[in-house]
């Protein structure tokens, strides 16, 4: 929902007010149904409680920078001090991740939100609602 929010804001050309301490872990939709399918298989983590996140922290404006750059777009940025960057536990799921060879790389947030909101695929939408 956040980088809805961002994307919708951008496109908009609205002012986006920040919290300038706050991050964000991203994973996609295909990556969560591969780390499941991972669990369900081997029958692991039974009534267990576990964070499915990568090492991939990243503060919000970092996040909205890439934005920019996909979409082309610069924003005009409120930043307000507030809001929290939390570490996430990913100790139970990281060693399995590794079993499988689902190692991301420092490019992961750009590429996954390249992969939703591209420019290219802005515009081709934005041309069949006209």
């Amino acid at each position: 929902t956040l980088t809805n929010f961002f994307y919708n804001k951008m496109i908009a050309r609205q002012t986006l007010q920040l919290h300038a301490n706050s991050c964000r872990y991203l994973i996609g939709i295909e990556d969560v149904v591969q780390i499941i399918s991972l669990i369900l298989a081997k029958n692991i983590f039974s009534n267990e409680i576990i964070n499915i996140v990568f090492n991939n922290k990243i503060k919000v404006i970092d996040l909205v920078k890439i934005f920019e750059k996909i979409l082309r777009i610069k924003v005009h940025i409120t930043m307000m001090n507030k809001g929290d960057c939390y570490e996430v536990d990913n100790s139970k799921i990281a060693s399995n991740l590794k079993e499988i060879n689902f190692n991301k790389d420092e490019n992961y947030n750009f590429n996954l939100i390249k992969k939703y909101y591209d420019t290219d695929k802005v515009l081709k939408i934005s041309a069949l609602k006209k």
